[in-house]
């Protein structure tokens, strides 16, 4: 994942931007209150009696004996797949995600300092990593000697 992130901001062209913008804009704010409202309705009103209608299928006006419980399972349902899909889109590191990484960067700068001091902790971790395992095998190395010399250090 590291490699995916920028060092430092990645200039988009103005299409770049105005996708990202678009996408966000009308998949967040317009798009889901729209279709929950109209997904609802027509599915309350015109599939869900259809479906009653047909005999092996009649079970479903147990499920969602009015349109709140409807709202409520379907709801549930869709938000969960929604998610899983927005997860999926946004941890395939493609077009979308690399255009709202260059974006954010874009936005807050800060994210590049704050990349790089990262950068030196990771570092000066390996660092210390290295200098422990040098510390324990000191330490089993005396360990083994004083038991090969009996544990008795007075001689």
């Amino acid at each position: 994942m590291e490699e995916l992130i920028p060092d430092a901001p990645i200039e988009l062209n103005r299409l770049g931007l105005i996708w990202v913008y678009f996408r966000r804009g009308w998949g967040i704010f317009f798009t889901f209150v729209l279709v929950a409202i109209t997904a609802s309705g027509v599915a309350w009103d015109i599939v869900l009696p259809m479906l009653v209608a047909i005999p092996w299928l009649s079970w479903l006006s147990i499920i969602f004996p009015n349109y709140g419980m409807f709202c409520l399972i379907g709801g549930g349902g869709v938000i969960t797949f929604a998610v899983v899909l927005g997860w999926k889109d946004f941890t395939s590191k493609k077009g979308s995600w690399r255009a709202e990484t260059a974006v954010n960067f874009k936005n807050n700068p800060e994210w590049v300092e704050m990349r790089a001091e990262l950068k030196e902790v990771k570092a000066d971790n390996r660092e210390m990593k290295a200098e422990l395992a040098e510390i324990r095998m000191m330490f089993a190395t005396y360990l083994i000697t004083r038991n090969v010399d009996g544990g008795n250090s007075n001689g």
